[in-house]
């Protein structure tokens, strides 16, 4: 199978759904070529003025590595090919709900049929691809304690 290549673009709600409605007027078919992912906007950083000081001085608390989440997930080719079985309230309904799993700790509703597969199959991957993620950074803290990256054996 032969893939396009990916591109990343950042978008507002509004216009992911507009994008999703547009796919689906020009094609008929929801928006099963797209790889969406959901991502946060960073935090403005506000610089200290000349008298102010950092309050940590250099030193800052970590979050701790079970609370840490990666910045989004993705929504895979091979999963789009359970996804086009659902209608689109459906599909919003699951993915609203893997939302609502990760990042507010809602407890899911019960799904049934097709939605209860869908979203058990993306939820089980997510919570793998959080756990790699989480071993990533807790190797990246534990090289970053110990002055930085191994050297490679030369």
């Amino acid at each position: 199978m032969n893939l396009p290549d990916r591109q990343v673009v950042q978008m507002s709600d509004e216009e992911l759904a507009k994008l999703a409605e547009l796919q689906l007027e020009l094609t008929g078919k929801q928006a099963s070529s797209l790889t969406l992912i959901k991502t946060e906007p960073a935090e403005p950083v506000t610089p200290l003025a000349a008298s102010e000081t950092s309050p940590t001085r250099g030193k800052r608390e970590l979050t701790p590595v079970s609370k840490l989440l990666p910045p989004g997930f993705y929504l895979y080719y091979n999963d789009w090919e359970l996804l086009e079985e659902l209608s689109f309230d459906e599909l919003g309904a699951v993915l609203q709900s893997i939302h609502n799993l990760f990042v507010k700790g809602e407890v899911p509703p019960s799904f049934s049929g097709l939605m209860k597969v869908s979203f058990n199959t993306l939820r089980k991957r997510i919570e793998t691809d959080i756990a790699k993620y989480r071993e990533k950074v807790e190797q990246s803290r534990t090289n970053g304690a110990g002055g930085g990256r191994p050297q490679n054996p030369k």
